[in-house]
């Protein structure tokens, strides 16, 4: 399944930064849906200025962190590209 793949891969995207995970680590227990936190970070914010300054969609959530929809038409390197946006914008990134 593609979307499972491309899920798992945003999670390790999330965890090799040392960034919170929020949602479920498991497919089983989750969805395509990927949320998580950036430490210090006011996620609303860099939503709005990952939009303004990289053409980037996320969307902030309850906890002041993010929501990564991966669709199966992405690829890994769109994938990897909105990280580098996310890490260019990040304080210290």
């Amino acid at each position: 399944l593609r979307i499972k793949s491309l899920a798992a891969y945003v999670r390790t995207c999330v965890a090799d930064r040392g960034w919170q995970l929020t949602s479920p680590a498991k497919w089983e227990h989750g969805s395509a849906l990927v949320s998580f936190v950036i430490p210090g970070v006011d996620g609303r914010e860099l939503c709005h200025d990952l939009q303004d300054s990289a053409n980037t969609w996320l969307s902030s959530n309850t906890s002041n962190g993010f929501r990564f929809s991966a669709h199966y038409y992405n690829t890994e390197e769109e994938i990897d590209h909105a990280f580098q946006n996310i890490e260019r914008l990040v304080p210290g990134g």
